[in-house]
């Protein structure tokens, strides 16, 4: 049988605006503790606030949607309005400008 050992593992966290401040170490797991923008990211030894681990997904009436201050390149965003209607990638940095998005489907 295998031997099982049990850690107590500690994650940096803070805001968002914090975690852009500082570059994680190699595999140094960050945690946002914003509202709406709780997130892990894991270092990579130079990339300032790390890279984001999963990928959240959005719904929005109309591209851009400038109240969606949380999204983050990679993430999906189903536009349900009338004109452009589909599911979109933010592939930009900038989320509250239409050529920042990849139409998906």
């Amino acid at each position: 049988m295998a031997n099982i050992s049990v850690i107590k593992l500690k994650v940096r966290r803070g805001t968002n605006a914090e975690r852009q401040m500082i570059i994680l170490d190699q595999g140094e797991l960050g945690f946002t503790t914003d509202n709406n923008g709780q997130r892990l990211f894991v270092g990579d030894g130079t990339t300032y606030g790390g890279l984001s681990v999963g990928t959240k997904f959005y719904t929005t009436a109309g591209l851009p949607d400038t109240t969606i201050s949380t999204i983050l390149t990679g993430d999906m965003l189903l536009d349900n309005s009338g004109g452009n209607t589909g599911l979109y990638v933010l592939t930009g940095s900038d989320y509250s400008t239409y050529t920042s998005y990849a139409k998906i489907k």
